[in-house]
């Protein structure tokens, strides 16, 4: 039988000034199988007084998704790395053992002061035996990832595999997610129902069922400031009045616990704290400084006694 619920994204403050919205870690739902964090950022006005700013911070033992919509973010990190990611981009960064990065909004857009900024962010938890990996990142477009072809428009293929595609980003344990954009109609997607799974809205009038018996997995609309989280379905139904945008990811739940905090995710809490104490001290063992920035490092709120697993 299908479990299904519909949570509400919370609102957080955000380095420049902003506010995001937040669906995972919360109350109702710490997870969705590896995947331990959700933020969407929604600005429609970019200036000089408003505008992404994160200075260096750290993270480990996690991989991120950054995918966006629309605008553009600039990104850096101790790798060496710095490129803008325009719309319709992705960035991926493979924190592994340790990695520092920034986001900014380009010089470019702010004295423009009309563009938009609307970016989703996934953080992905890394099994344990692979927590000590090399930092890694990618960009590319978002077109260039395995099209997949439905009756009624097309797929990204993010991660995973669908059908006979494989996404390249690389990922390490059992894994999916997809954008799709599909006009009217009604069409059944297949799932792998040892899954948990998770779907926010870009854009659209959009509802989902369990195929097998039509059992609707949602009472109210799945809204852009909502997030549709399911168990046990086999075939997704999905019935769309208009067109529409949306993103569905899920994978299976790690076999060890795992504990996040700030911007650190690891299967040890102890990892977590001497990560902290590197941080705060400044040592670059596994958090190097990035070339150029002259900023000050961000500060993490204080350690909590005790940490709570996912």
């Amino acid at each position: 039988m299908s479990d299904f619920r519909l949570i509400p994204l919370q609102s957080r403050p955000l380095e420049g000034s902003f506010t995001i919205l937040r669906g995972i870690p919360s109350r109702k739902c710490r997870q969705i199988g590896p995947w331990c964090f959700f933020d969407k950022l929604n600005e429609p006005s970019i200036n000089h007084d408003h505008h992404l700013k994160v200075g260096p911070h750290p993270h480990i033992g996690l991989q991120i998704l950054s995918w966006l919509v629309d605008g553009a973010v600039v990104h850096q990190d101790s790798l060496g790395n710095k490129l803008v990611a325009d719309s319709d981009a992705l960035n991926f960064m493979t924190a592994g053992r340790g990695i520092v990065h920034t986001e900014d909004s380009p010089v470019s857009l702010l004295e423009k002061g009309d563009s938009m900024l609307h970016l989703l962010q996934f953080w992905i938890a890394l099994p344990k035996a692979y927590e000590e990996i090399d930092p890694d990142f990618v960009s590319m477009k978002q077109n260039d990832l395995p099209m997949i072809d439905f009756s009624l428009g097309w797929g990204k293929l993010i991660v995973g595999q669908y059908r006979n595609q494989i996404s390249p980003l690389k990922t390490y344990s059992p894994i999916f997610a997809m954008e799709l954009t599909l006009n009217a109609g009604v069409i059944d997607l297949s799932l792998m129902p040892t899954f948990e799974y998770g779907i926010t809205i870009i854009e659209g009038d959009v509802r989902f069922e369990d195929a097998k018996n039509g059992t609707s997995l949602h009472e109210d609309a799945v809204m852009p400031d909502n997030l549709l989280v399911f168990t046990n379905v086999e075939s997704l139904r999905i019935k769309v009045a208009g067109n529409a945008r949306f993103i569905i990811f899920g994978g299976l739940p790690l076999k060890d616990a795992h504990y996040i905090w700030w911007n650190y995710v690891s299967s040890d809490p102890n990892k977590i704290r001497h990560s902290q104490i590197l941080w705060e001290s400044g040592d670059t063992t596994i958090f190097p400084n990035i070339a150029g920035e002259s900023r000050e490092n961000l500060i993490a709120p204080e350690l909590p006694a005790k940490f709570i697993a996912f």
